[in-house]
C-alpha cells in the first residue's frame, strides 16, 4: 500500500510547520552539534572562507583592476557582500543535501519534509552572525563608522533567507531525483557569485544590461545588505531592487511548490 502526502494550501502548510516547531529545533540543534562537535577552531573555520575570498577579490579587483570602492576600503566593500553570499551558499548546499542525508529518517517515520531544508536556516544564521562580527572588526581596523541604516540590517536578512531557502528547496527536490545535480551545483554557485554584486557594485553594470541584471534574485539581498552596512556611501537603485525582489519571491514560492509536488516520491526514490 502506497501512502502519498496531500498538498495543503500555504496556510495549512504553515500551520503544520508551526505544530512541528519542536522537531525543527531538534533538527537544527543536531546539525549544529554535527558541524562543530569535532571542530578544533569552531566558528573561526566559518570565517576562513569568506575572509580568504575577500582578500583575493580585494587584490584582483581592487588593486589590479582598480574598481571603484565608493569611498570605503575595498576589503570592507567586498566583505559586506561576501558574508551574506556565504549564508546563501551554505543554505543552498545544505538544504540541497538535506533529503539525501536524512533518507533513513524519511523512509521510517513521517514528518513534514520541509523541516529538513528549513532546519539549515538557524545554523547558517549563526555563521552569518559570526561573519558580521568579523566585518565589524574589519570596519574598526579601517576606521569605518556604521551609519544609522545599519539598524535596518535585520530587514535585509529576510529577502536573503527567502531566496536562499527557495533555491535550497529546488536543489533538494532535484538532488533527490537526479544524482548528477550534486556535480552541477558547485559550478552554478561559482557562476552565480560572478554575476552577483559580490566583488563589484551594481552601479558598474552598463545601462543596456541592467534590465537583465535586475532579474538576478541575489541582487536585491546583497545590495540591501551592503547599503545597510555602508550607509550613504552605497546608493540603492529601485530599478534594480524591485525586479530582483520579485524574482526572489518567485524563486521562493516556486521552490515551495516544486518541493511539495516532488516530496511524495522521496521515500520511493531514496
Amino acid at each position: 500500500m502506497r501512502i502519498t502526502p496531500q498538498m495543503p494550501g500555504l496556510a495549512a502548510m504553515a500551520g503544520e510547520l508551526w505544530r512541528a516547531r519542536e522537531t525543527l529545533i531538534l533538527l537544527s540543534r543536531r546539525d549544529l552539534l554535527v558541524r562543530y562537535r569535532r571542530s578544533i577552531i569552531g566558528l573561526l573555520w566559518v570565517l576562513f572562507k569568506p575572509g580568504m575570498s575577500t582578500l583575493i577579490f580585494a587584490f584582483v579587483f581592487g588593486r589590479l583592476a582598480k574598481l571603484p570602492d565608493h569611498g570605503v576600503p575595498y576589503v570592507v566593500l567586498v566583505l559586506s557582500a561576501m558574508i551574506p553570499w556565504q549564508f546563501f551558499s551554505g543554505v543552498l548546499t545544505e538544504a540541497g543535501s538535506s533529503i539525501l542525508a536524512n533518507h533513513t529518517l524519511i523512509t521510517k517515520v513521517y514528518l513534514p519534509r520541509l523541516l529538513l531544508p528549513l532546519s539549515c536556516i538557524p545554523v547558517n544564521l549563526l555563521d552569518l552572525a559570526a561573519g558580521l562580527a568579523m566585518l565589524a572588526l574589519a570596519m574598526a581596523w579601517f576606521g569605518c563608522v556604521p551609519q544609522w541604516p545599519v539598524l535596518l540590517l535585520p530587514l535585509a536578512v529576510l529577502p536573503l533567507s527567502l531566496v536562499a531557502l527557495g533555491a535550497g528547496l529546488w536543489s533538494a527536490a532535484l538532488l533527490a531525483r537526479f544524482a548528477d545535480m550534486k556535480n552541477v551545483l558547485p559550478y552554478l554557485l561559482q557562476f552565480g557569485m560572478l554575476v552577483s554584486p559580490v566583488a563589484f557594485s551594481s552601479s558598474l553594470i552598463p545601462d543596456h544590461l541592467r534590465p537583465w541584471y535586475a532579474l538576478n534574485p541575489m541582487v536585491a539581498p546583497l545590495d540591501l545588505f551592503r547599503a545597510s552596512i555602508l550607509g550613504s556611501s552605497y546608493a540603492l537603485d529601485p530599478a534594480l531592487i524591485l525586479p530582483s525582489l520579485g524574482t526572489g519571491l518567485l524563486l521562493f514560492f516556486t521552490g515551495v511548490l516544486a518541493f511539495r509536488r516532488l516530496e511524495r516520491d522521496f521515500a520511493d526514490v531514496l
